[in-house]
């Protein structure tokens, strides 16, 4: 659309420019009903405020409103857990309730980052454990791991964060948390907190 012409002096102005500047500004409506029924043809850039959801600002792109950091959700989002499962020995697999979808606007850096609290019994052997971020066929995106050395008196207890930055094509993005019990002697290693968090951290 490029930059609004200037008004010249001592001339009319037109109907055209004030549409212009209207579409430019920020619109504030109810609630996005009223934005859909009001508003029906809004330019790809357009802004707009809605009363029901104070505090954030909506960009029109790619034919729908946005919210703020690109996301379709305000800022970003996240997801907890805190059911505790068994990892059983020698085996990968996805933690609970840690499945994400979003749809973010194209050319822009998403960090996600997951976070694992994990715990084994006293007097159960050593185990290894790895976190991963995968999509939702299993390709991994990031991982780290750790060791959990066994105590013959205490409870072992450790939590194990990994984070990952993609550039958003604007196509929806699936992920999962799962995470893996690498020694096959080691059969008390369980969950206890899970934690996903998705971030628009800027522009590609």
């Amino acid at each position: 659309m490029g930059l609004t012409s200037n008004v010249v002096g001592n001339t009319p102005i037109l109907s055209s420019w004030g549409n212009e500047v209207r579409d430019r500004s920020v619109q504030v409506f109810a609630n996005a009903a009223e934005r859909t029924a009001q508003w029906t043809a809004p330019p790809t850039g357009a802004v707009s405020y809605l009363v029901d959801q104070p505090g954030l600002m909506w960009v029109f792109v790619a034919g729908a409103w946005k919210a703020p950091n690109a996301m379709g959700i305000p800022s970003g989002g996240y997801i907890t857990s805190a059911t505790g499962v068994q990892i059983p020995p020698a085996s990968t697999i996805d933690l609970p309730s840690m499945a994400f979808t979003f749809t973010p606007v194209a050319n822009r850096k998403i960090k996600i980052t997951g976070s694992l609290q994990t715990h084994i019994n006293s007097g159960t052997p050593a185990t290894a454990f790895t976190l991963y971020i995968t999509d939702s066929a299993n390709t991994i995106f990031a991982q780290r791991s750790s060791w959990m050395l066994d105590n013959a008196s205490f409870v072992n207890q450790q939590t194990l964060t990994v984070f990952h930055v993609m550039n958003s094509t604007g196509a929806a993005i699936s992920l999962k948390l799962r995470a893996n019990n690498y020694l096959g002697s080691a059969v008390g290693l369980y969950t206890d907190f899970q934690t996903m968090i998705v971030e628009d951290v800027g522009p590609v």
